[in-house]
C-alpha cells in the first residue's frame, strides 16, 4: 500500500496541515471527521477535493485538499 501526502488549505488562504493516507477520499473523510461542524466534500479528480460546511451559503468553499 502506497501512502500519499495530502495538504490542507483554508480556501484562498494559508496551509493548515497535512494528512498521510492511501487515497484522496480517505484523506478527505479523515479531515471532515476532525471538523467541529457538519461538512460535505466534493472530489474533482484523484488529486484535488474541496470541503464545505453544510451551513455555508457563500460562493467559496471552506477548505481545499490537494496531493502534495
Amino acid at each position: 500500500m502506497k501512502w500519499k501526502q495530502y495538504v490542507i488549505y483554508i480556501a484562498g488562504s494559508e496551509r493548515i496541515g497535512t494528512i498521510r493516507e492511501t487515497c484522496i477520499t480517505k484523506a478527505v473523510k479523515q479531515f471532515v471527521s476532525t471538523l467541529d461542524r457538519p461538512a460535505k466534500y466534493e472530489l474533482y479528480n484523484r488529486h484535488h477535493a474541496t470541503v464545505r460546511y453544510n451551513d455555508n451559503i457563500g460562493l467559496m468553499n471552506d477548505f481545499l485538499v490537494m496531493e502534495a
